[in-house]
């Protein structure tokens, strides 16, 4: 994300709030920090197909999460074991919790209407990610 100057401000959101020029840059950053924290779940929980950045919706299906993408295709983790748990309605979790085997837990936790989950794809509000 580049810097901009008050003047550049001015001139590219003229017609615009500051509130609403504020409100946008910090959705663009929040939709930035998301973006790279789906990044990190490819590298500790990747699937066997496609990207975490790519994914529509989750849904979970028995002790298993599947990942749709857009086209309709499906995939799930490449190690099914790192899903421990899920809160909420198997085909619209509220959060799901994984943990792989070196101790890095993430926690994915869906807002249809949160600052992040309403722009979101899959409607992710948050990832949080602790050791354990």
């Amino acid at each position: 994300m580049t810097a901009l100057n008050a003047t550049e401000l001015t001139h590219t959101h003229s017609g615009r709030s500051s509130a609403e020029v504020i409100d946008s840059f910090q959705g663009q950053r929040a939709n930035q920090l998301l973006n790279e924290a789906k990044q990190a779940l490819d590298k500790a929980f990747p699937l066997k197909q496609g990207s975490h950045c790519d994914v529509v919706s989750y849904f979970v299906y028995y002790q298993n999460l599947l990942a749709f993408f857009a086209d309709g295709t499906q995939t799930g983790l490449q190690k099914p074991c790192h899903l421990i748990d899920k809160e909420g309605h198997r085909e619209q979790p509220e959060s799901l919790t994984l943990r792989n085997e070196q101790g890095e837990m993430a926690q994915i936790s869906f807002k249809v209407s949160g600052s992040c989950g309403r722009s979101d794809s899959a409607h992710i509000d948050e990832i949080s990610f602790r050791l354990v």
